[in-house]
């Protein structure tokens, strides 16, 4: 498992409640080269962000408990932040994700790593300083 080119130092803001996911997901990320900086929640994400935190990528559970669920943060991040590459993940399809892409749980590491490259790629912020907002 590698990371595309430019992938490296990529930023990446990876929340979920559930703990050991949120750990493996980070450990998985992180022997990829990524930076991960993770938080617990929607409102946990959004403090990050409002004190400066400039990640390239959110990455988010769909299902947190608090105000902001995965698709609220992605909502309140879009205008906010509209560089960022927004990728959520659930295990659950009942849930009206608008236009975010989403990865359905349970995934292989292999499968959310290509859909960060791809998100990264097509936003044209593959390479760290690339991001011009936020």
């Amino acid at each position: 498992m590698t990371t595309g080119p430019g992938m490296a130092g990529v930023h990446i803001l990876l929340v979920d409640d559930h703990a050991l996911l949120r750990d493996l997901m980070a450990q998985i990320l992180s022997s990829q080269g990524f930076q991960v900086t993770t938080a617990e929640s929607g409102e946990a994400a959004i403090r990050l962000l409002e004190s400066g935190l400039n990640p390239q990528v959110l990455l988010s559970d769909i299902r947190m408990p608090g105000l902001y669920n995965g698709v609220e943060l992605a909502r309140w991040a879009r205008p906010r932040y509209p560089s960022l590459v927004i990728l959520l993940q659930t295990a659950f399809t009942d849930i009206d994700t608008g236009d975010f892409r989403v990865l359905y749980k349970p995934f292989d590491p292999q499968m959310f790593l290509s859909a960060i490259q791809e998100l990264l790629g097509s936003a044209g912020t593959g390479a760290p300083g690339n991001d011009e907002e936020g």
